[in-house]
């Protein structure tokens, strides 16, 4: 079991991380991703690298150094713990899931080593797909993908993503639905003014209530916060407010991890008189720009990439790299409470006291938080200033759209090439490792099961396995 301590660092990572991610995009009038789906994504891969590829995830992620201790345990225990206080939550629902989607004759190419430690660290299940047949593969993956968000999330894998080159998707999945513990009256939901700016106004469906939060002022930040918790009173939204109309760049150049929680912390209980909107946000972030923004690019490039944890190759340097990585979130907010959800998905190709009453009305645009409230941990994260957009944003550090991320398998002198299935098959007899007979394999196209794959060669006895990657 990690010590205490130890999962404190991991948290406040974490938290860095997640600020860090939003401080590097290029904001749109409104945001929301949940940094918590793209952590768990990256520490998955990083599980699988070796070198300067792990090196640069490391940067990114730990930023300021890494916590004592296992990282991948670290995810499990918070994850875990995560989960466990959800179930205990009347109304509140939180299901977070791993999967990797693998070219079923290149599944045997993954390590046995990776594999049972992204089972064990992150529940992660492997599906075998067949990339060839991209119509029905694409399908069969966005339908996982809605029926994990409930539905919020849909059609994330567009037209033309897919082809035979494809060896892996892997898949992160967070749902949240939590109730307000004081809910707002639907019958005080009225429309009022939104203030874009100091000269522009909307009028937009504002909730009213009045009942006691815990809600400050800070003058460092220039700004106002109230704190609404869910039902059980483990998660809740941090709403803050800027004091000016058109402060909120300002604001978030100010927000660190550290001012954040100095912020949250001084919240006293009072009672408040809370005006907030009603909203719904959708965006889609090209993590691809990002992470070569914040200085991850070695696991992009097909002749550097350094994934030997993770698969095995027929070189020392190995020949598989990261070609997109895309991020998805949706958010709704009402008077019953809040629905979120988010996917990421990264794509891997083989090279080859009684107070006066506090009044916060939010009339203008201003960031919230969702997060966990014992572990500090940022589930959701975004900014709210445009009532009148109602489509999706893409988001991305640079102008770069889906159709620029093209699959493409390269050779040793970066050229594509074709590889035939039976070509790809005797390749893995002669070079690939063979699935242990009693891994759980899921098989998503159904037309494939755990024996034909481990009747194309010798079965690796579990015994002689090694421990899982060292940290």
């Amino acid at each position: 079991m990690a010590s205490v301590s130890a999962n404190i660092s991991f948290n406040v990572c974490l938290s860095d991380f997640s600020f860090s991610i939003y401080n590097d995009l290029h904001k749109p009038d409104n945001i929301c991703l949940s940094p918590f789906s793209v952590a768990a994504s990256l520490m998955l891969l990083m599980m699988g690298t070796s070198g300067l590829s792990r090196n640069q995830l490391k940067s990114v992620l730990f930023k300021n150094g890494l916590p004592t201790g296992n990282i991948d345990h670290h995810y499990k225990v918070l994850h875990d713990d995560l989960l466990r206080k959800a179930s205990h939550t009347p109304g509140m629902q939180l299901s977070i899931a791993n999967q990797f989607f693998v070219a079923k004759w290149q599944v045997q190419r993954l390590k046995y080593k990776f594999r049972r430690s992204a089972r064990r660290n992150y529940g992660c299940q492997v599906a075998l797909m067949d990339f060839g047949d991209e119509p029905y593969t694409r399908n069969k993956i966005n339908r996982w993908i809605e029926r994990r968000t409930g539905r919020k999330i849909k059609e994330f894998i567009p037209d033309g993503m897919l082809d035979q080159l494809t060896f892996m998707i892997l898949t992160n999945v967070v749902y949240f639905k939590g109730q307000w513990k004081s809910q707002f009256d639907p019958k005080k939901t009225t429309q009022r003014d939104f203030w874009m700016n100091e000269n522009k106004k909307v009028m937009t469906n504002m909730m009213w209530q009045k009942s006691t939060f815990r809600a400050g002022v800070d003058m460092d930040l220039n700004c106002k916060a109230v704190e609404l918790p869910y039902k059980g009173d483990n998660i809740s939204m941090v709403i803050i407010l800027p004091n000016d109309k058109e402060g909120l760049p300002e604001l978030e150049k100010k927000l660190t991890p550290l001012t954040f929680h100095n912020l949250v912390k001084r919240l006293k209980s009072r009672p408040t008189e809370l005006v907030l909107p009603k909203f719904k946000i959708k965006a889609k972030i090209d993590l691809k720009a990002i992470l070569k923004g914040l200085g991850v690019t070695e696991i992009f490039e097909s002749l550097k990439a350094d994934f030997s944890h993770m698969v095995r190759s027929r070189d020392q340097k190995g020949d598989l790299y990261v070609s997109d990585a895309f991020h998805e979130s949706v958010i709704e907010v009402n008077e019953e409470g809040s629905v979120a959800a988010a996917v990421t998905s990264i794509f891997m190709l083989f090279r080859s006291a009684r107070p006066s009453t506090f009044n916060f009305i939010a009339d203008h645009p201003f960031l919230f938080v969702i997060r966990d409230i014992s572990s500090g941990t940022i589930l959701f994260l975004g900014r709210y200033s445009n009532p009148e957009i109602t489509t999706m944003n893409k988001i991305n550090k640079v102008s770069t759209t889906l159709s620029e991320g093209k699959l493409v398998s390269a050779n040793r002198n970066n050229t594509t090439e074709s590889v035939e299935g039976s070509d790809i098959k005797t390749s893995l007899e002669n070079n690939g490792q063979i699935l242990s007979k009693n891994e759980e394999v899921e098989c998503c196209c159904g037309e494939c099961s755990v024996s034909d794959i481990n009747n194309s060669g010798p079965t690796i006895n579990e015994e002689k396995i090694e421990s899982p990657v060292d940290q």
